[in-house]
């Protein structure tokens, strides 16, 4: 002000605006996935291409530990085995076995059969050529990889099915086997032993309290070994365990009582000589009932109060409330009793899912019961729920079991309530609604969309809404890599340049204050009117002196001031709407016309 002078009578005539609009954001994550590798092509885990093995799963020689007695016998009647040439072993020396791998293989392995019966084309057969090899220079000198090959299906494909399927690190050989098998496929550093629980869980939580389960290890312990089992605490979760057989025994399995919900770790050490490996596993302990006046939690603390999910700087936009629609549910006559927030919605779909999938016939009835409270009903992030099938305490615990953050059944209602989360969702070609990971090929190209679709022209008086889209990689060292169609559009496409994992975020803006990293220049509120007049000389010592006093990396919206400017006024020609400075632009919204020769 000091330096530009007087405008319209006022000698400080020009304010900053830097309080930006708010910005709602929703993230999806999208795993760009290899096609095919070259020959001689490696890629870890990340899809990092020409990976180096050590860097990505290291080396056999760092596993002091490891005992071929540790490893599992890994056999399908669907998968063919290449029997190993015949060998002179040396004293106590295992032979090779393509059956042996750690058991931390056997999860890929089978993902692998399944991606390949899906392929397109004639039915083959998965072949390992090599596994357990005591004498080799890689990770199968450990159990850690396998040689792969298959009856139909080209090695680079292979490759990159493996890598779909879970292997940390794999590469097409420049060599085949005697077998023609060339992909070689290995696994990072884990346990020596699964953890195994009888029966198998199906839903979203291991047991509930007062059941009991069984865990047994595999592979199982060798012989001479000692096996203790323990708890971890890891929240309010609580259980007890009682060792079925000889005590230390190897062969000893052991039962698991559950008596809090949460989580615990159940742990197993196996000891052989002076070694000790560990294997744990996290259960989840849910509830077949919560009675009328107790409350949980998510993490499973009883008695907690509806603050474990209260956010009082939360920012809440109505229009951003999201209109669930569902065949099985009968929602309340209110219309408002379709809309919530999408943290809620994802939750409501997931206990949808969790009652069809345990056969419990009868719809859902879902209200917000508007009025409520302003910070949980008020901002869509409550719901009163009641089932034909189930009692209120059963329900609760359902919906305890699917993640609701706070669940309080009534005499009436099951009262859920849930944290914010984002008030924008990324719907993929699936439909899903951003809680899974969509994947998408190299070189292929999908459909995105943004829910809520907000109007460009917003009712009178709530300000502009700015949508906008972005993707990148997962992290600075992701070389997943992805490009956008049309970034301002509620709909666009999504095409897959390089594999790993990315983002893709939709955003808005709304209101009429300036973006983020950005701020205005402009005048006082009573010189904003058709009466006041720029002098072409002081709107060039403005643009000269944001020049000198710039931050960096900052965009500067001068737009008002080009509104007021004489020549501006007078002759379009004259208009310079986009000043780039180094490392700096300021920005109008005018279309592009010649540039003025004025830069300071």
């Amino acid at each position: 002000n000091e330096l530009v002078g007087a405008i319209g009578g006022l000698a400080d005539p020009l304010v900053v605006q830097d309080t930006n609009a708010p910005l709602v954001r929703g993230t999806r994550l999208v795993r760009v996935r290899p096609v095919e590798l070259l020959v001689g092509e490696s890629m870890d885990a990340a899809g990092r291409r020409g990976a180096a093995e050590a860097d990505a799963v290291g080396s056999a020689l760092a596993e002091e530990t490891f005992s071929p007695a540790f490893l599992f016998g890994y056999d399908r009647p669907d998968v063919d085995f290449t029997a190993p040439p015949p060998r002179d072993l040396e004293p106590g020396e295992p032979p090779p076995d393509p059956h042996r791998v750690q058991v931390g293989l056997a999860a890929p392995l089978d993902q692998l059969v399944g991606l390949a019966a899906a392929e397109p084309g004639p039915a083959g057969r998965l072949r390992v050529s090599g596994a357990f090899d005591p004498r080799a220079a890689d990770l199968r000198a450990t159990g850690r990889a396998v040689l792969l090959g298959h009856s139909t299906i080209a090695p680079g494909r292979l490759a990159a099915l493996a890598h779909r399927a879970g292997f940390d690190f794999v590469r097409v050989g420049e060599d085949a086997q005697p077998d023609g098998a060339r992909v070689y496929a290995a696994g990072a550093p884990g346990d020596y032993f699964a953890v195994d629980i009888a029966p198998t869980p199906a839903g979203p939580t291991d047991l509930d309290v007062g059941s009991t389960v069984t865990l047994g290890l595999r592979p199982a312990p060798p012989a001479g070994s000692v096996l203790r089992w323990l708890t971890v605490p890891n929240g309010p979760g609580r259980a007890t365990l009682t060792a079925t057989g000889a005590p230390s025994s190897p062969t000893s399995v052991t039962t698991v009582q559950a008596t809090a919900p949460g989580n615990v770790i159940v742990k197993a050490e196996v000891t052989v000589g002076r070694h000790t490996v560990a294997a744990s596993r996290q259960l989840r302990i849910g509830l077949a009932d919560l009675p009328d006046g107790q409350t949980i939690a998510a993490d499973g603390t009883l008695g907690a109060s509806a603050a474990v999910v209260s956010d009082p700087f939360e920012f809440f936009d109505p229009r951003l409330l999201f209109p669930h629609a569902d065949p099985r549910v009968d929602y309340g006559a209110d219309p408002a009793d379709h809309l919530m927030q999408p943290a809620l919605a994802q939750l409501l779909d997931a206990l949808l899912d969790e009652l069809a999938r345990r056969s419990i016939g009868g719809r859902l009835q879902v209200s917000r019961k508007l009025p409520t409270d302003a910070e949980f009903g008020g901002h869509g992030r409550m719901l009163f729920l009641r089932h034909p099938a189930l009692s209120l305490g059963a329900l609760a615990a359902l919906a305890h079991a699917v993640g609701f953050g706070h669940v309080a059944p009534s005499a009436t209602d099951v009262v859920v309530r849930q944290g914010p989360g984002e008030l924008v969702l990324v719907s993929g070609p699936d439909g899903s609604n951003g809680r899974l990971v969509v994947e998408l090929d190299e070189g292929a190209t999908m459909p995105v969309s943004v829910l809520p679709v907000l109007a460009d022209q917003p009712p009178p008086g709530v300000g502009r809404v700015r949508l906008g889209w972005a993707t990148s990689g997962f992290d600075s060292a992701s070389p997943g890599r992805a490009f956008l169609g049309s970034p301002t559009q509620p709909s666009t496409t999504l095409h897959g340049d390089s594999a790993g994992l990315v983002w893709v975020q939709a955003g808005y803006l709304l209101g009429d204050l300036p973006a983020p990293h950005t701020f205005r220049v402009e005048l006082r509120p009573e010189l904003d009117n058709p009466d006041t007049v720029i002098s072409k000389d002081q709107y060039d010592l403005i643009l000269n002196i944001l020049n000198a006093l710039h931050p960096v990396g900052i965009e500067v919206n001068t737009q008002i001031i080009r509104d007021h400017t004489v020549e501006v006024r007078g002759n379009l020609a004259e208009v310079n709407p986009v000043f780039t400075f180094p490392k700096f632009r300021v920005r109008s919204v005018l279309p592009p016309q010649r540039r003025s020769t004025s830069r300071g």
